[in-house]
């Protein structure tokens, strides 16, 4: 299943680890949204490291299930589809 995933982390180094592992798991389309294929397991998995690196007080994170129809609707209107290589590092 595609999730549309996204966070609002205060602390740099919280987020770098919270996009470092969001990475290993899917693609960023935007500076802190990222698209990511994960069967149930990986889903779990991903909201337990998830859960371990972000401060619960002052952060979040958000999981948006997509369907088949609701993934077939995305539009992207602007500058492309996602992020550089080269803008991962300097967003982050």
């Amino acid at each position: 299943m595609l999730w549309m995933i996204c966070y609002d982390i205060v602390v740099d180094r919280t987020r770098l680890r919270a996009s470092q592992a969001l990475l290993r798991y899917g693609e960023r389309v935007q500076r802190s949204v990222y698209e990511c294929h994960l069967n149930p397991r990986e889903l779990h998995a991903l909201q337990r490291e998830l859960e371990s690196i972000i401060d619960s007080d002052s952060d979040r994170v958000r999981f948006y299930p997509l369907c088949n129809r609701d993934r077939s609707a995305i539009r992207v209107d602007g500058c492309g589809p996602g992020v550089t290589q080269d803008e991962r590092f300097r967003l982050v």
